[in-house]
């Protein structure tokens, strides 16, 4: 059962290690998954955390786009109010941290938020 579990695994590392484009095959698979309840969001969201907080920021940018497209291929999955905020949450921080903010050009890395976005905070319950 446990390959069975795992078995997005693949998915999420060809997308995570592949160039910038969008791969619509790893996409369409682990959206796929979620929206026939094979794999919870809460659980993708932990189980990737190596690639959402990674310090290269190409892992990072390619963990947090999969994500983001999964979440936007979300079909006949309703999410709660507390799933919707944590995202909202964690991909604002991610935002902030990331100097992509509206007017964050002007700070340096002291104005920064001091707390990065982490998985153990992250919340979907």
């Amino acid at each position: 059962m446990e390959k069975k579990l795992n078995a997005w695994i693949p998915y999420v590392e060809s997308f995570v290690s592949s160039p910038t484009s969008l791969n619509a095959d790893d996409i369409t698979a682990v959206s796929k998954l979620v929206n026939t309840g094979f794999l919870c969001l809460e659980d993708l969201v932990k189980d990737m955390e190596l690639y959402l907080t990674s310090t290269d920021h190409f892992i990072r940018n390619r963990g947090v786009t999969l994500l983001a497209e999964v979440v936007g291929h979300l079909q006949s999955k309703p999410l709660s109010s507390t799933t919707i905020h944590s995202l909202i949450n964690y991909f604002s921080l991610r935002l902030l941290n990331s100097g992509f903010a509206a007017g964050s050009s002007n700070l340096d890395s002291s104005d920064k938020i001091e707390t990065s976005p982490r998985l153990t905070d992250f919340s979907l319950n």
